[in-house]
């Protein structure tokens, strides 16, 4: 498939995720305290930041914004 075919193919369920996101965002901004230190809302913001680059290998790296570190000892706890 050529881009612009991907592009046909997947923008409306790409433009109805990023409004999910938009949404949830909207509510965490509107609900009351601050979740400014909150570890996992910067994780969101970084995800985010990585959408916007060029690199073709963008899953990888937003997945191991979300990954825990390898634990080579993972097996004994």
């Amino acid at each position: 498939m050529t881009a612009s075919e991907v592009l046909e193919r997947e923008f409306l369920a790409v433009r109805t995720k990023l409004i999910d996101i938009a949404a949830v965002l909207d509510r965490i901004g509107r609900a009351n305290g601050r979740a400014t230190d909150d570890p996992r809302l910067g994780k969101i913001s970084q995800g985010l930041k990585l959408l916007a680059d060029d690199d073709c290998d963008r899953t990888e790296r937003l997945q191991m914004i979300f990954s825990l570190p390898y634990n080579e000892n993972w097996r004994t706890k």
